[in-house]
């Protein structure tokens, strides 16, 4: 049994967002119903974890870049899924996309290339965003 005053526990929750394209390619302003409004970037703080588990992509072509920054400026694509044809592209209970903040300044952004001007390429993913905290 540990001692000391406090115990470990790592503190989790579950948010979905979601986003769609506006055009031929650009930085998804994701939507929430834990934000007032639209964001464009995800700042973490520092100890924070986010894993990036079911993802949906809906519509015509696009690619979706996940991006990172350690810095909360310096974005660089970490990976990318790829929507071929119009259509759905699904993933769920497959490895999630990991992404850890050490000094309170990283952040994630999400950008598209190849999206039809005309009609919009939708995206929604589960993020589960978790640290660890005294309790």
């Amino acid at each position: 049994m540990p001692s000391g005053p406090y115990l470990e526990k790592e503190v989790t929750e579950l948010v979905t967002f979601g986003a769609q394209t506006t055009v031929s390619s650009g930085t998804f302003s994701l939507t929430s119903d834990i934000f007032v409004t639209p964001i464009t970037k995800f700042v973490m703080p520092k100890g924070a974890r986010v894993k990036i588990w079911s993802r949906l992509l809906s519509g015509p072509p696009a690619t979706v870049n996940y991006q990172f920054a350690n810095d909360g400026s310096t974005f660089r694509t970490v990976v990318s899924d790829d929507l071929a044809s119009a259509g759905d592209f699904v993933t769920e209970k497959r490895r999630p996309h990991i992404f850890r903040s050490y000094a309170g300044t990283e952040a994630i952004q999400l950008t598209y290339t190849g999206a039809s001007s005309g009609l919009a390429t939708t995206v929604a993913f589960d993020a589960e965003i978790s640290r660890d905290t005294p309790y």
